[in-house]
């Protein structure tokens, strides 16, 4: 994200997805992450963050759309955040 503004460089709009698991229970969730979420880093960007829930196949399905037809056109940056209790197979 730190090269979106750099001249001569571009990346015709990027979309930045983060999977968070929460499955770190032996620590402190402050000693992991500084922020709330793991995209908070997104903001200083500002590039919209979508959160929606991993193990809702139809819901990450729409919002990969949604991000898809908002970054095509102006070629954007944004991020989606998907979280989950149980982790992945």
């Amino acid at each position: 994200m730190g090269f979106h503004n750099l001249p001569n460089f571009e990346t015709s709009g990027t979309v930045h997805l983060v999977k968070n698991n929460q499955f770190g229970f032996s620590n402190d969730p402050c000693q992991v992450c500084p922020t709330t979420y793991p995209s908070e880093i997104a903001k200083s960007i500002d590039a919209p963050i979508f959160h929606v829930n991993g193990h809702n196949a139809k819901a990450v399905k729409f919002l990969c759309q949604i991000v898809a037809d908002w970054r095509v056109p102006e070629e954007r940056c944004s991020s989606g955040y998907c979280w989950s209790l149980l982790p992945l197979a």
